[in-house]
């Protein structure tokens, strides 16, 4: 049974990312542009200063391409927000932008 309601609760999880994603991806292209995928994390009280922001880009857009695809976007921030192990480092990266910006 707690196999099930883990299954389920990862497959809610991809859902609220899934509809995250198509929210904010304005052009509906099927990716997020940088400043669209800002726009993901600013909704979630997720605020960087760029150069945090920068070190965190490699973890979403995998291929380099300069946007966050949406099989990236559910693999990595799916996760995240559905509270699973961060192996992504956004976690650390966020206390990093906290402490930057609490020492600045």
């Amino acid at each position: 049974a707690s196999i099930q309601k883990a299954l389920h609760q990862r497959m809610e999880g991809m859902k609220s990312a899934g509809r995250t994603f198509r929210m904010f991806d304005e052009d509906k292209s099927g990716e997020l542009e940088y400043e669209e995928f800002r726009k993901v994390l600013r909704a979630f009280n997720i605020e960087m200063d760029d150069e945090t922001f920068t070190k965190l880009i490699p973890i979403y857009d995998i291929a380099g391409k300069g946007n966050v695809n949406y099989a990236d976007f559910l693999r990595v921030f799916g996760d995240t927000i559905h509270g699973s192990t961060d192996t992504t480092g956004l976690s650390s990266q966020m206390q990093n932008a906290d402490a930057n910006k609490n020492t600045s």
